[in-house]
């Protein structure tokens, strides 16, 4: 009979052994997160997390085609998508809707910005960087402010940026060297900006997006236009000679 409640006893204790309950996974992560493979973006604990406290890189993956596996994420501090060989669109970041910094660079097979839709504010810079074969920025339709720079450089299927619409403050703006852009037809809205340079995009004959903005600021705005197939002045815009 002892021998029985000894055995009773130790059953007892295995049983409710905390180590064999289930872990409840956090949802808060503190730090910066880095998913290099798909087996991070399998991780139960990753596709928990609601929010990082700091930065989310995802960088040189081959098996990832969007982000939806991070579904669940709603607030982060900024992201970096660095060299995502088969990365084809940013579904799975549809709760982001702000951010203090975006760099997105060197994603080979992205034709997308879908998931970003819900984006409105940038609080420091976004940086759009030899994403090759990118063809609209329209997911980008909610992004009302970036609060130090914008720079577009070296997106060779961008033939416009429509998507930018609703932009209205971004103190610098950058766009350079994206070969098929022929006109910077989504910058209407802009009605906040110090420094403008629109360099070596070797299509680029139309800057009327803007004639509205430089009219109402010849005085402060640093403007140049260089290395395009048409490069107005100030002057020039100011007299409406915004296109050849």
């Amino acid at each position: 009979m002892r021998n029985l409640s000894l055995i009773l006893t130790l059953f007892y204790f295995v049983s409710c052994n905390p180590n064999d309950e289930t872990t409840e996974l956090k949802t808060h992560l503190e730090g910066d997160l880095e998913l290099l493979s798909l087996a991070d973006f399998q991780k139960p604990e990753v596709q928990a997390y609601r929010i990082i406290s700091g930065t989310l890189s995802i960088k040189n993956t081959y098996e990832i085609e969007d982000l939806s596996l991070l579904k669940n994420l709603v607030e982060v501090n900024g992201i970096i998508i660095l060299n995502n060989k088969d990365l084809k669109s940013l579904a799975g970041l549809e709760n982001i809707k702000q951010l203090e910094f975006l760099e997105i660079k060197n994603n080979q097979s992205l034709t997308s910005l879908e998931g970003l839709e819900n984006l409105s504010e940038i609080s420091s810079s976004f940086s759009l960087y030899s994403n090759r074969t990118l063809e609209n920025l329209t997911p980008l339709n909610g992004l009302t402010r970036v609060g130090e720079q914008l720079f577009i450089f070296d997106n060779s299927q961008l033939s416009d940026l429509s998507g930018l619409e609703n932009l209205v403050e971004c103190p610098k703006l950058l766009i350079l060297n994206n070969i098929r852009l022929v006109n910077i037809e989504g910058l209407e809205g802009i009605s906040s900006s110090s420094d403008i340079r629109i360099d070596s995009n070797d299509s680029l004959t139309d800057f009327c997006s803007l004639t509205k903005f430089i009219k109402a600021n010849k005085e402060s705005i640093y403007f140049i236009a260089r290395h395009n197939v048409y490069n107005p002045t100030i002057e020039d815009m100011v007299q409406d000679k915004c296109s050849n």
